[in-house]
């Protein structure tokens, strides 16, 4: 798609939770670089759109310095329009092509999501150039594209909409005509019942969940260029820039305390993608130069914060005792990181084990594993946010404001959060001047105006004063539990 696909249909901007400086430092720390600290870093984001991803890291990082480029002007024009309501002045975004960038200064960190399979040859070659001339020595490079063997099965269908679109040249009428193509098609597949069609129907599955713009410059753009692992490597190499992490550890190959080179990496991350039908990679890179040591001690765990990933179940039962604690303290404590060392402290105290250092090697080892299998997450830094009750709570001004700029907020965790009708109606309020109280009687209010309805669980409505009084009151705190699990209150 050309750069005025893009200003007719923005791609829809969102933050990219792995992308952020804390994350990318994390991992470079992990594996033996010595990047910036985030909140003195610069950092450059290829393809930023309207700032969507960036904004909310400048507020948050406000001795940093962020700079964004992106082909779209009417996407800059938006995002530089959000700038300046959140009176920012540590962020620039700027219409320009990546070929024409320059900085006079070392980047800490370059963030290239959503680009490189998108764009030519040439324009692939210009981002690794200028990743190899303007990464800070300890700098790191962030970089998703589209991989191989997923991709596979994909581009079948996506060569289907190509083909049967090949005629139509506004983009809003190539998607529709796409759609209507797979809804005709998608029964036929089915009534085939062969495995061939089986997985041609999950992939259609997958673009029903699709928006226009996702279909149009995702699955309907001109240019959209797979890699194996391998092969992206090899892109790399050429401009002496090396492999030094994936932004989800649970892409890399299993956890390993013992020395493995380069080339074993790259071979076992490649069988990897072969085994998991791998379609998309976010890979972190950095100079040549640097020694890392892709061989993580068991002890490293030691230095960081630790929480359950909320995406997985955890119902597996852990064998080992102290591990088993572990997890039950990291449980009770899965709204917020909690450092190693407070989770070694509460194990001594709770563990009936004489000796826990005897079992420490063990545990650490476990931890790494679990770390690696994406069943813990792991961060240098702690969650500033907070998960504790207050009087008069208070929500995070950036997602205040957001909410009266799009229909979604950005936490203190990166993420993007869709809030229920009743949080819509109380984040504004959470300014720390407002008490439970009050809360209420705004809700109460809103639900007068007609802009909230009131029903118990069988959903009834409620009209008796008291037991109104008493929902609303249950549903606040409810609500502000809940904005707390996910980190927007401060």
């Amino acid at each position: 798609m050309t750069s005025n696909s893009y200003d007719d249909i923005p791609y829809e901007s969102h933050t990219v939770a792995q992308t952020h400086p804390q994350h990318l430092f994390t991992l470079g720390t992990l594996f033996g670089l010595k990047p910036t600290l985030p909140d003195k870093a610069k950092v450059l984001e290829l393809g930023c759109a309207n700032g969507a991803n960036l904004i909310p890291m400048a507020y948050h990082l406000p001795h940093a310095h962020f700079i964004g480029i992106d082909a779209s002007r009417s996407q800059i024009a938006d995002g530089l329009a959000q700038i300046k309501a959140l009176g920012l002045n540590n962020i620039t975004l700027i219409h320009q092509a990546i070929a024409d960038f320059n900085s006079p200064t070392p980047l800490d960190y370059i963030l290239c999501h959503g680009v490189f399979s998108w764009v030519n040859d040439t324009t692939q070659q210009q981002i690794l150039q200028l990743c190899a001339k303007h990464l800070a020595p300890h700098g790191i490079a962030y970089m998703s594209y589209n991989t191989y063997p997923g991709w596979k099965i994909a581009s079948i269908v996506r060569d289907m909409m190509l083909w049967h679109t090949g005629q139509i040249t506004a983009p809003i009428d190539k998607a529709n005509e796409a759609r209507y193509m797979l809804e005709w098609l998608y029964p036929k597949f089915q009534n085939m019942k062969t495995h061939y069609s089986e997985i041609i129907c999950q992939e259609m599955n997958i673009l029903s969940e699709h928006s226009d713009s996702q279909l149009i410059h995702e699955h309907l753009s001109m240019i959209n260029t797979p890699y194996y692992f391998y092969e992206f490597m090899r892109l790399v190499n050429d401009h002496r820039l090396t492999f030094l992490s994936e932004a989800f550890l649970s892409n890399m190959p299993k956890f390993t305390s013992q020395p493995i080179s380069l080339l074993e990496l790259i071979e076992h991350s490649q069988y990897h993608d072969f085994m998991h039908n791998q379609r998309f990679r976010c890979t972190l890179l950095c100079h040549q130069e640097r020694s890392l040591e892709y061989a993580v001690k068991d002890n490293a765990i030691e230095n960081y914060y630790l929480q359950l990933n909320p995406t997985h179940s955890h119902s597996d039962l852990k064998a080992d005792p102290i591990l088993a604690l572990a997890y039950a303290i990291l449980h009770e404590e899965k709204f917020k990181p909690i450092h190693y060392q407070e989770l070694y402290q509460k194990l001594e105290q709770r563990s009936a084990i004489i000796n826990l250092k005897d079992s420490i090697a063990a545990l650490n080892q476990q931890l790494l594993r679990d770390v690696f299998l994406g069943e813990i997450l792991i961060s240098y830094f702690p969650g500033n946010y907070s998960i504790e009750k207050s009087l008069s709570p208070c929500a995070c001004p950036l997602a205040r404001m957001q909410l009266t700029l799009q229909d979604f907020v950005v936490n203190r965790r990166h993420e993007n959060i869709r809030l229920t009708p009743t949080a819509e109606v109380i984040l504004p309020y959470l300014d720390g001047t407002h008490s439970l109280n009050a809360l209420i009687d705004i809700v109460r209010s809103k639900i007068d105006e007609g802009v909230l309805v009131l029903v118990d669980k069988h959903q009834q409505t409620i009209h008796e004063e008291k037991a109104m009084r008493d929902h609303i009151k249950k549903m606040v705190i409810e609500t502000i539990e809940l904005l707390a699990q996910r980190a927007l209150l401060i």
